[in-house]
């Protein structure tokens, strides 16, 4: 479904990436990432810009950037120059106030490509995955308590009873 999610991200801003990523503990893990031919990308880890990336989840605020390699803000980042970076978005994953992870779409060969139109879309996806990632993570959780108190109950057996009774087997 995430996949899904991106492959029409990526089609109505015309970027030629995009990337899911979750937000734990100050650090960042990429789940989702995916180019313009629908495929999945490899080490996609290094086709983000770090610095961007941090940017957005010190503020917890939309970002566009228009020209990276440009940018006075990001021109000096070692992540933009790497990549040649041309136009960014990046928007946060909120859930209850809560940041849990960004969108990040990019394209590497058309500087001003994304508009605040492109925004407003990308901030509307953004509100969908993080429902989706909310309840996954919700389920996760329910998922572990679950085995938890699984495991405790079977520790905390007294052993074989006996009796036939109704109200024993009761």
């Amino acid at each position: 479904l995430l996949d899904r999610l991106m492959d029409s991200i990526i089609d109505i801003t015309s970027a030629d990436k995009g990337f899911l990523i979750l937000v734990e503990d100050d650090d960042f893990e990429i789940k989702v990432a995916r180019n313009v031919d629908r495929e999945n990308i490899s080490e996609a880890v290094t086709k983000v810009s770090d610095s961007i990336i941090r940017t957005v989840i010190d503020s917890q605020e939309p970002l566009i950037v228009s020209d990276a390699a440009e940018d006075s803000q990001f021109d000096s980042s070692q992540s933009v120059v790497d990549l040649n970076l041309s136009s960014v978005m990046c928007v946060p994953l909120l859930d209850k106030g809560e940041l849990i992870g960004l969108l990040y779409v990019g394209n590497e060969n058309i500087i001003d490509l994304f508009t605040e139109e492109h925004l407003e879309l990308l901030k509307v996806f953004a509100s969908q995955a993080s429902l989706i990632i909310a309840n996954a993570l919700m389920v996760r959780d329910l998922k572990m308590d679950n085995e938890q108190l699984s495991e405790q109950l079977k520790n905390q057996r007294y052993g074989e009873m006996i009796g036939a009774s109704d109200a024993m087997r009761e």
